[in-house]
């Protein structure tokens, strides 16, 4: 979970002086271990950075169309609030 990660990250070791909240609730953390990480170099994760770009736009593309396709039809009895959209790339 990225809002509890983000508090971890931050946090010293010891007993938390308040609970961190997640989207699952609180939780009470005991951090006993530390390790400070190292940045990878750009070779090492650019393959992954790739693939993560490809599916988002890929995913942007599929929602765009989907878009299109609710736009172009005629449905009765439901609004799709579509017009509020940015518009297509």
């Amino acid at each position: 979970m990225p809002e509890f990660e983000r508090q971890l990250l931050t946090a010293e070791i010891g007993l938390q002086p308040y609970p961190i909240e997640s989207r699952y609730g609180f939780h009470i953390v005991d951090i006993k271990h530390k390790i400070a990480g190292n940045p990878l170099p750009f070779e090492a994760v650019s393959d992954r950075i790739s693939l993560y770009l490809n599916e988002k736009v890929r995913q942007k593309a599929i929602a765009q169309y989907i878009q299109v396709l609710i736009d172009e039809a005629h449905i009765e009895g439901f609004d799709f609030d579509t017009n509020n959209e940015p518009l297509l790339q």
